[in-house]
């Protein structure tokens, strides 16, 4: 009897430990169960709240679309500043300066992408940009890369600043700027931007109007013209050079007392550049 009981006792106790096992392994189901459903309605619900849609990975996707088609926000000073400048220079025409941005921010695309400066002369731009230039067409060259700039749309053009110092005046402008930028390797790949999604960034442009070059370096402000020496490259160190020092190539002057385009630069600092 007692070897029986035992057996029975030890029966039960498997079955027991089995139904408690049994009943954990439930439990833990059924949590599991009910964390994974409120957590998906956490989602739902933010989703809905964010994007308008149930789906969060859709929202986002739609979010992003948007985005590449919503121009960016200018620092648009125009109606501020245009009334300073206009004091200043009576004869500055600000509806003629913006086309030939928008010309010029053109002609900077399509020079890169053909590789050869030939649309930028053709807007008669500055050394100083047909330089910046010439350099983001030799690094593309040395990495067997084109850059592209494809259906480029200019939404917006404003000044965001004026400033006069020393010898010079500055006007900055702000062009608004959708398109589609990638680049890609000799055998056509693209290896570097978003073939499929268009872009929106912000260019500005420097428009220089140089009235005493002595004042400008006395102040030390003559390497802001970037200048340099179109046959070897060599910077030159004072306005009004004729030729260069270090080959005697002559020097084009650069305009006096007439605005010249300066610089131009990407204002999209979170935009990974390529070249």
């Amino acid at each position: 009897l007692i070897d029986r009981y035992n057996e029975v006792m030890r029966v039960v106790y498997i079955n027991t430990g089995a139904w408690i096992f049994l009943g954990v392994v439930c439990a833990l189901l059924i949590i599991g169960i009910v964390i994974t459903y409120k957590v998906k309605r956490k989602i739902r619900d933010f989703s809905r709240q964010a994007f308008g849609t149930d789906n969060l990975l859709e929202g986002y996707k739609q979010t992003k679309e948007s985005l590449a088609e919503t121009p960016r926000s200018l620092h648009a000073m125009t109606n501020a500043l245009l009334p300073a400048i206009s004091r200043d220079f009576p004869e500055f025409d600000y509806a003629q300066f913006r086309q030939k941005a928008e010309n010029m921010l053109r002609a900077y695309f399509n020079s890169i992408e053909a590789k050869n400066l030939r649309e930028l002369e053709a807007v008669s731009a500055t050394d100083s940009i047909k330089d910046k230039v010439q350099g983001i067409i030799s690094d593309l060259a040395s990495m067997n890369r084109t850059q592209h700039f494809d259906e480029v749309t200019i939404h917006k053009t404003e000044l965001s600043n004026y400033e006069t110092k020393k010898g010079y005046c500055v006007i900055t402008l702000e062009s608004a700027v959708g398109l589609y930028d990638f680049i890609t390797d000799e055998n056509g790949k693209v290896v570097g931007g978003d073939k499929s999604l268009k872009r929106q960034t912000v260019y500005s442009q420097e428009l220089i109007y140089i009235q005493d070059p002595d004042k400008m370096q006395q102040a030390g402000f003559y390497s802001s013209i970037s200048l340099s020496c179109p046959n070897c490259g060599a910077p030159i160190k004072k306005l009004g050079t004729k030729f260069c020092e270090y080959c005697g190539s002559g020097v084009k002057e650069i305009n006096i007392r007439s605005w010249s385009f300066n610089d131009i630069k990407e204002l999209n600092t979170q935009t990974k550049k390529y070249y």
